[in-house]
């Protein structure tokens, strides 16, 4: 495997993960007004990367096929549902929370693939999934301190997940025709609600630079994973995903936000669990790759 792509990887996930020292530079800006332009602005970079790469032609196919827009249609609520939700997350003092909610993520994709895909499971990763599942309720009744942005984060991102998956489309094509889907609704939210003081009206040259740096921000990631996502094995993949929380809980303690007891509880067990998911899958990847004894 090239190493460039485990750099372009960890660029990936450390660009995700520091995102929230991004969102709350200019914490005056109305959140909502932030989540429409970071959409459109996103569809312009995607667009115009996928102009740059001349596959427009490609992007229009897309929207023609009845089959993948069964599922990108869906897809599109449940990103809204991630960034907006996420948006709030981090610009209202809840970083901590929103990277336990991305912690749990992979394990709720897995839970889902046990059901919905009737993917074949190991003990290790019911022991994985039930660590994760302790955490939270111990943190929830023993604590009072779950989070209700902890629950959604994690099943937004996963039920957007699933239904990638379903559509079967490459990431960068995908990207571009959901957050072409929610352009016409983000203009029509910003000109019936956000015309004034929380919104357009408020906006001076640097606010303006900010928020096209915000469709780049959200854009660069995605164009980074989609370079590199079919050329990194799962196995380490699996390890990777894990990184973006784990710098997301550094830049919360960067702008100030405090561990709780009831966080600890959470992170411990749901660390725990991270752990034995991801050394049995190791494990596993290994043995089916090894060649077979010789009788």
């Amino acid at each position: 495997m090239n190493r460039k792509y485990i750099v372009l990887m960890l660029l990936c996930y450390l660009s995700w993960g520091l995102q929230p020292l991004y969102w709350n530079l200019y914490s005056d800006l109305d959140s909502l007004f932030l989540l429409a332009v970071r959409a459109l602005w996103c569809a312009v970079f995607t667009v115009g990367i996928l102009a740059w790469q001349k596959r427009l032609g490609d992007l229009l196919a897309l929207f023609r096929n009845g089959r993948i827009m069964r599922f990108l249609a869906p897809a599109t609520v449940f990103l809204l549902t991630d960034w907006g939700v996420y948006t709030v997350a981090v610009r209202s003092g809840h970083i901590l929370d929103s990277s336990l909610g991305y912690y749990l993520n992979p394990l709720v994709t897995f839970f889902i693939g046990l059901f919905l895909f009737r993917e074949k499971c190991r003990w290790p990763q019911f022991l994985a999934l039930g660590l994760a599942v302790t955490g939270v309720v111990i943190s929830a009744v023993g604590f009072g301190g779950f989070s209700w942005f902890t629950a959604i984060l994690a099943l937004a991102w996963a039920f957007y997940a699933t239904f990638q998956k379903l559509a079967d489309v490459d990431s960068m094509l995908g990207i571009a025709a959901e957050t072409l889907i929610l352009a016409p609704f983000m203009i029509l939210f910003l000109l019936l609600f956000r015309t004034g003081d929380n919104g357009l009206a408020s906006l001076t040259a640097m606010k303006q630079l900010y928020l096209i740096g915000s469709g780049l921000v959200t854009a660069l990631p995605m164009l980074l994973f989609s370079a590199c996502v079919r050329k990194v094995p799962l196995s380490v993949m699996s390890f990777f995903q894990y990184l973006s929380p784990t710098f997301s809980i550094f830049a919360g303690l960067l702008i100030g936000e405090t561990v709780t007891p009831a966080k600890w509880v959470s992170f411990l067990f749901i660390w725990a669990g991270i752990a034995v998911f991801t050394i049995s899958t190791y494990v596993a990847d290994r043995k089916k790759a090894a060649p077979p004894t010789p009788v």
